[in-house]
């Protein structure tokens, strides 16, 4: 007997959901992270400045349209490998209906078959993966490109000696924090972001 079933759900979905542009890099910060108390902090240092990059890719207008159109193309994917998932099992059980009628070598030449078109399917899912992986990649470094002489720009106007993560503080003035002017100068220069499905990468 034939099941497929079991196989295709251990591997997992590629459309179970989009991580938003910039959400990689702050995600292990926000999950350790404290709840902060109330602190009425005092000036910002002289020549100390944060930044998220996390933050600023996920916030600006660009990484929110950028979001919008990564769960579009993972909408269109999961239709894809759902219908031809659906294909393969009902394929399966009209083969196992007919397998006490059947003469055993055509069995098992439908069955070999099958077996070529449920790993094929395997291959197409982790594939698809990659290419929504590297496309939310390709769309971070088109923002990450806007944020890099834009946050240039203020380290210098700001006279920054030393430029922190903002997620590695537990608490600070909010003056010191350079992320907000960061994602107001980007929504200007860069108001959308290019998503285009990555091509599939070749078979080593």
């Amino acid at each position: 007997m034939i099941e497929w079933r079991g196989i295709f759900r251990r591997a997992g979905h590629v459309a179970a959901g989009v991580v938003a542009l910039g959400g990689l890099y702050g995600s292990a910060h926000a999950q350790a992270r404290p709840q902060p108390v109330r602190i009425a902090y005092g000036a910002a240092p002289a020549g100390v400045c944060l930044f998220s990059l996390s933050m600023a890719l996920g916030g600006s207008r660009a990484g929110q349209d950028g979001t919008q159109r990564l769960q579009q193309l993972q909408a269109s994917i999961k239709t894809e490998l759902d219908q031809e998932e659906g294909a393969i099992l009902a394929q399966t059980r009209t083969l196992q209906a007919q397998s006490k009628t059947m003469p055993a070598g055509q069995y098992q030449q439908a069955a070999a078959q099958l077996q070529q078109r449920a790993q094929a399917f395997l291959r197409l899912r982790q594939t698809r993966e990659n290419q929504i992986v590297q496309t939310r990649v390709n769309a971070e470094r088109q923002i990450s490109a806007a944020i890099n002489p834009i946050l240039s720009n203020l380290v210098t106007a700001r006279q920054c000696g030393v430029l922190l993560d903002r997620g590695a503080a537990y608490g600070f003035n909010g003056n010191a924090d350079l992320t907000s002017d960061v994602i107001q100068r980007v929504n200007v220069s860069l108001p959308q972001v290019q998503v285009v499905l990555a091509p599939p990468t070749a078979a080593p």
